[in-house]
């Protein structure tokens, strides 16, 4: 399999600084989004570090894991590895927090996704998504770590009650805030012609339902995708940093096109 990814961001109509962060490898299968917390740098520099922390603990592993996924059919030792890698980003982040003042109470949301050869691994805190395009349906593989979710999972209120009420976006998990986190794992098959997309809150809460999202992930040019959907963000208004990436999954043969097969099948 071979990868290809696009991404974008963008303040959006929050003033001030950018506290979203991101990393694209396509030749290690790695992308990583962060969307910090944390006074006016103090986010920026949590995302930024997290995501540091992360390509320094994958990088020097890509032999080890490459030798992992030819044999790994559950996925048991790459989801640990990604566990490994976002907790040692939680440390980095933690220990700065406490030795420099002013960065005290920041922290950031952490989603990545490693894909190796056929195979495809998910890393999550926060409230920062994935999606999933395969064929012509959508499915979000992340779950938001907010106190709005954790209520509708209880059943103690609907989502459009929840959505109107001050802790909306109120994080149970964060980057940085500890020094350890729980890190959410999925371990999934790749297809060619699957695509991903790794938001931010910002433009994940604007998106009006799959449908939607669908006919974006979807287009001809994949290269426009992320831009897209970040201005889309930003003429809806959206009250956040906004921040989009792309990623696609093609076999060799089917690189140099423009417009991949779509199969269906579930995650």
């Amino acid at each position: 399999m071979l990868y290809r990814s696009h991404g974008y961001t963008d303040c959006g109509n929050r003033p001030g600084i950018n506290q979203d962060a991101y990393y694209l490898n396509d030749s290690a299968g790695l992308y990583v989004l962060c969307d910090g917390m944390g006074g006016h740098t103090g986010g920026k520099i949590a995302a930024e570090l997290a995501i540091e922390a992360v390509v320094s603990f994958i990088l020097p592993r890509a032999e080890l894991i490459d030798a992992i996924a030819e044999t790994d059919s559950e996925g048991k030792k790459l989801e640990l590895l990604v566990r490994n890698a976002v907790q040692n980003a939680c440390r980095e982040v933690y220990r700065c927090a406490k030795r420099y003042p002013e960065c005290d109470g920041m922290g950031t949301t952490l989603t990545m996704l490693l894909l190796c050869g056929k195979s495809a691994v998910l890393g999550h805190v926060g409230d920062s998504r994935l999606y999933a395009l395969r064929g012509e349906r959508v499915k979000q593989l992340s779950k938001d770590h907010t106190i709005v979710q954790d209520l509708m999972d209880q059943g103690v209120m609907d989502e459009n009650t929840l959505k109107a009420t001050p802790f909306a976006h109120a994080l149970m998990r964060s980057i940085g805030r500890q020094e350890s986190v729980d890190v959410d794992t999925m371990f999934f098959p790749l297809l060619s012609g699957d695509r991903f997309l790794l938001c931010s809150d910002g433009l994940s809460g604007v998106i009006e339902d799959d449908k939607e999202l669908s006919g974006y992930m979807s287009s001809k040019d994949s290269s426009t995708v992320a831009r897209d959907l970040v201005e889309l963000a930003r003429e809806r208004k959206s009250k956040d940093n906004i921040t989009g990436l792309l990623v696609e999954v093609l076999d060799n043969e089917e690189s140099d096109r423009s417009r991949f097969e779509q199969r269906a099948s579930n995650f």
